[in-house]
């Protein structure tokens, strides 16, 4: 700012100070002698004071009149960063209180949506660990302008180390799709001079059966370190991961009540039998964690090696978190037949005493429901029903699919996607003694595919294979919908970069893309992320679908959707995981090309060389 003197020419020394006017704190202070400074402070609203403390050259008798006070603010520029944090000290001990303030500065009228407020310890690679929740509100609303404080008491188990407090505004924009503002990389930083870092929470194995048998009880020795820890509630649980030999990700481990244990393990009957209370700082203990195998009476799990996970689970109030975890390999042969048998008392027909008579198991399905005509491209649904005559808990994987000899003519959702191949909505199902399921399956006849009548084929594969058949319709898309232009124009729409509008969000490693059709005939995309190979989709008119990839933790991830028909480039999302935000949105259709190699090398090409990363 300039500062005005009279005369111009005189000699003065100025002190100054600059306070936020949400904060009592003074943020920039110091003395000058220059009538212009120039000082870097971000946007927000300020209290900005001037005192002249001298005049040389000039006969000033009463100098509290060149006393000054001035109330400014400074609008952010860029579209996320419009939050600021400030805290009242740099540096705090342990039971004190901390306070602060958070600025939001809207580019709306009125926005209304989420706010969450958090403070996180800096971890040792990058970021920050956000454990503690301030405010998470899903009914916050402001107009242009607002400020509000806080407070929050240091724990007294703080750790010794750099801290850092995140704002973090999320709201739906006029085309339904997810904006945020936040408090960016620099502001709320603040120092705890806290207890000593003793690391993360640890778990060490100290002895693990030398090999098992499907169906068989094992006990598998921890050593659990809290270290830093602090936690009301610990569930300790061990559980398999995939064979080894095969790669293929299995699940051998089940529930005191014989439930798949791999789901949700920190829910398992087990899990809650294992639960320790009271676990301090610096504690070691050991404890014995139950390995409970399926009985594979099937025969579906191979012998082998599995790996395993030794888990301690944590509740923070929201949810059951990690704590720790270690990964450990067992053998596994063999399977205990007592468990896999069903005696029945017969008369023998020679001696006329009672014998006891293995029952062969016996699976009953059929399929309940299904769709007769299909439209080429549209999703439909198969029900099963499938029942288990036996006393014991027995598994299967189940699949459906729709072919013509040894042609595949289907699609199968599994897992919130579409997938090709044989096996596209193939998964392993449980069904309990005496029990009686419906299973749904999703599949679509693949683009392409000419009217006429094919085989619907329902398979379920565990002791032996049993099938179920049905002869449906098939429809092209342009038939169904009476008219005369070629397949793919019918219900391809004239995509331009109005008619389609991607969202991305991260949160807790997993990534939301979100891509809605603002027109009213179906959009047929690809969408590829991070150059990988691109899934072909469909959004109906007026729609939006969501897409979420799981365990998203490198970096940066660029997501970008296509126009199928034409290869140009509608939307690009370029995520920062670092700040857990959506960095970077482009759009532009850059141009035609009918090679898939050459679209995808010219679209990084030109995307790198844009933002200079080459």
């Amino acid at each position: 700012g300039e500062l005005n003197v009279f005369p111009n020419d005189a000699d003065i020394i100025v002190n100054y100070a600059i306070k936020s006017r949400c904060m009592d704190n003074i943020i920039s202070n110091g003395t000058t002698n220059e009538t212009e400074l120039d000082l870097d402070l971000g946007f927000g609203s300020f209290y900005v004071f001037a005192n002249i403390t001298m005049i040389n050259n000039y006969n000033d008798s009463n100098l509290l009149n060149n006393l000054i006070e001035l109330n400014t603010t400074i609008y952010p520029t860029t579209k996320t960063k419009r939050m600021r944090v400030w805290m009242d000290k740099n540096v705090y001990e342990l039971n004190t209180t901390a306070w602060g303030c958070v600025e939001v500065f809207s580019n709306n009228t009125q926005v209304f949506g989420n706010l969450t407020l958090k403070i996180g310890r800096e971890k040792i690679t990058s970021g920050y660990d956000y454990k503690y929740i301030l405010n998470n509100s899903d009914s916050f609303s402001f107009t242009n302008y607002t400020a509000f404080n806080f407070t929050w008491g240091i724990p007294t188990d703080a750790i010794k180390s750099n801290y850092k407090a995140y704002a973090r505004f999320v709201y739906l924009n006029e085309t339904g799709s997810k904006k945020e503002y936040n408090s960016g990389n620099t502001d709320g930083k603040f120092y705890i001079n806290g207890l000593e870092d003793l690391g993360d929470p640890e778990i060490q194995i100290m002895s693990i059966p030398d090999v098992m048998k499907f169906g068989e009880i094992g006990l598998v020795l921890l050593n659990f370190s809290s270290n830093n820890g602090n936690y009301d509630d610990v569930r300790f649980v061990a559980y398999s991961s995939k064979h080894l030999g095969s790669g293929k990700t299995q699940c051998i481990s089940k529930d005191l009540d014989s439930s798949n244990l791999c789901t949700t393990p920190y829910n398992s009957i087990v899990a809650e039998s294992y639960e320790l209370n009271n676990i301090f700082r610096g504690q070691n203990m050991t404890i014995g964690v139950p390995v409970f195998l399926k009985d594979n009476c099937n025969k579906h799990y191979k012998n082998g090696l599995y790996k395993f996970y030794a888990k301690a689970f944590y509740y923070d109030g929201v949810k059951w978190r990690d704590s720790a975890k270690i990964d450990f390999n067992l053998s596994v042969s063999g399977i205990i037949k007592d468990n896999c048998k069903i005696t029945t008392t017969k008369k023998s027909k020679t001696t006329g005493d009672s014998v006891d008579v293995v029952v062969p198991k016996k699976l009953v399905f059929e399929i309940a429901n299904y769709s007769k005509k299909v439209i080429v491209g549209d999703k439909f649904e198969t029900i099963v029903q499938v029942s288990n005559n036996e006393s014991i808990d027995v598994f299967y994987t189940i699949q459906s699919y729709v072919y013509n000899g040894s042609r595949l003519l289907s699609e199968g959702y599994l897992n919130g996607s579409w997938e090709k191949g044989w096996a596209a909505n193939k998964y392993e199902i449980m069904i309990l003694a005496n029990e009686t399921r419906n299973i749904v399956l999703e599949n679509r006849i693949k683009e392409g595919i000419n009217s006429g009548n094919f085989t619907l084929k329902v398979k379920i594969i565990g002791d032996k294979t049993y099938e179920e058949k049905r002869i449906i319709e098939v429809i092209e898309s342009n038939i169904s919908k009476k008219t005369d232009s070629n397949d793919f124009a019918s219900n391809q729409m004239n995509i331009n970069q109005t008619d389609i509008v991607v969202s991305c969000d991260y949160f807790l490693d997993e990534l939301y893309v979100n891509i809605t059709n603002t027109n009213d005939k179906r959009a047929y995309l690809r969408l590829l992320k991070d150059n990988e190979t691109e899934k072909n989709i469909y959004v109906q008119s007026n729609q939006t679908r969501e897409f979420i990839y799981k365990n998203q933790i490198e970096t940066k991830h660029f997501i970008i959707v296509q126009d199928k028909k034409t290869s140009a480039v509608l939307e690009l999302c370029v995520v920062d995981i670092n700040n857990t935000q959506v960095k970077n949105r482009i759009t532009a259709a850059l141009f035609e090309n009918k090679t898939k190699k050459n679209l995808i090398s010219r679209f990084f090409d030109w995307f790198f060389n844009l933002f200079g990363l080459n």
